[in-house]
């Protein structure tokens, strides 16, 4: 039977280790794995330090992420607000539209209708579902200026000419009639700053219009009523230091003025020196009664020529009643008066009996001193008697005959004769031709 060979019998074929080169080879395979260990050991300390760092990494996240939730819950909550703020913005701006007194209406570039208000749609006479769209220039502006308005349209929506701010045109409303309309324009943007459109803010000016027309034409004639009849007017404040004048006023008085005015300080220096104490007291007369008051009075013109004027003064009273202005007119009689003083000299010197009666009283109401010289009374003696007193008692009744009949069929000449009494009691024959003036009561 063989025997099993010891392992010390194999290993004899082995070279010798020592215990010591064992213990030693041992030790060395322990330091390696306490190396091994250690980098293990420093690479889950690196590890947990990396996880500590993505755990705070995760709640700095966390954090972040429930801010940013508060902050759009914020935001969400301000974009409610404002959109609510924005609906009441938007009602009140609807309401402000809707109750405007005058027409609101948007266009966009191509001049279509985008929004009218209700005072549109009133001016218009249509209702905004038949107006929203619909061209603006072709529909309702006038053709006459419809190519000139949408020409200059054009190129404010396109920039090349700046917003025409003010103008005025007439519409053409649903039943053909017109209305006139004073625009205020803007221009609308877009949040890229282009131009959208325009808005327009329109006033009905029609009734303005007819007046300012009539007033026009009022003015006019009374300018040429003025001319015809050779008068002017005046105004000033009490305490104003300007007098307003009409054109008339400045021919008659030689002065040109494109302002329509004259300080007062050169209107108180035409007046002659002589008759400015008189014309002062006249404004302090109606100042202090209320009344107008008349006189007469002389101005020089630019060339010194003197013109006389018979002027009628008054007041004018503000809304609350109280006087506030001076108001004239006056009237150039210079020639008017120079007829009348060579009337005058003509009366005082004719050699033929002169009078002036009056109808309804049959008394003289002037004499000339031919009239007292020839039948010997004093001119006292012989105003305001009937002048019947004086006709020879046989002549009465033809006299008066004569007179009524005359002036009931409204002759303008009347020629009759008659014997007069004298004061010292002859009797003289008289040839009248007499000119009765009835509406003033009054016979030549």
């Amino acid at each position: 039977m063989k025997r099993r060979r010891k392992d010390t019998d194999v290993q004899s074929d082995q070279p010798h280790v020592s215990h010591e080169d064992e213990v030693k080879a041992i030790n060395q395979q322990l330091k390696a794995a306490n190396q091994q260990l250690k980098a293990h050991e420093q690479q889950l300390s690196a590890a947990n330090q990396q996880l500590k760092a993505q755990q705070q990494q995760l709640r700095a996240a966390n954090q972040q992420l429930r801010a940013n939730e508060q902050q759009l819950k914020a935001t969400n909550r301000q974009l409610l607000q404002s959109r609510e703020e924005l609906r009441i913005e938007r009602d009140r701006a609807q309401q402000y539209l809707d109750v405007a007194g005058v027409m609101l209406l948007a266009l966009d570039v191509d001049g279509k209708v985008q929004s009218i208000n209700p005072r549109g749609c009133d001016v218009l006479g249509l209702p905004r579902e038949e107006i929203v769209g619909r061209d603006w220039f072709g529909e309702f502006i006038h053709s006459d200026v419809v190519p000139q308005l949408k020409q200059v349209f054009a190129k404010v929506v396109s920039g090349q000419l700046a917003s025409v701010e003010y103008y005025e045109n007439d519409v053409v409303r649903a039943d053909g009639t017109h209305r006139t309309i004073a625009w205020h324009n803007s221009l609308l943007y877009d949040a890229a700053g282009e131009i959208t459109g325009v808005f327009c803010s329109g006033e009905d000016i029609t009734e303005r219009k007819q007046a300012e027309l009539a007033l026009q034409k009022s003015e006019r004639q009374l300018a040429d009523a003025q001319r015809l009849a050779n008068i002017g007017s005046w105004e000033r404040g009490i305490n104003d230091d300007k007098v307003y004048c009409t054109e008339q006023m400045f021919r008659i008085s030689g002065v040109d003025s494109d302002a329509g005015y004259v300080p007062l300080k050169y209107a108180e220096s035409v007046i002659h020196p002589d008759d400015r104490a008189s014309f002062e007291q006249a404004l302090q007369r109606v100042l202090k009664s209320g009344q107008p008051t008349c006189l007469e009075y002389r101005i020089a013109r630019p060339n010194g020529e003197l013109v006389i004027l018979k002027a009628e003064i008054g007041l004018l009273t503000n809304e609350e009643g109280i006087p506030d202005r001076f108001i004239g007119t006056c009237r150039d009689i210079t020639e008017n008066v120079k007829t009348r003083r060579e009337i005058e000299t003509i009366y005082e010197m004719s050699l033929d009996l002169m009078c002036i009666a009056d109808i309804n009283t049959a008394t003289f109401l002037r004499v000339n001193p031919a009239f007292t010289a020839v039948l010997g009374y004093a001119e006292e003696e012989l105003l305001n008697r009937p002048f019947l007193e004086f006709v020879h008692p046989d002549d009465l009744d033809r006299t008066i005959a004569v007179l009524e009949d005359k002036l009931q069929k409204g002759e303008k000449l009347i020629t009759f004769e008659n014997r007069y009494i004298t004061k010292s009691g002859d009797c003289i024959w008289l040839n009248w031709t007499s000119h009765p003036i009835p509406e003033e009561g009054i016979t030549f």
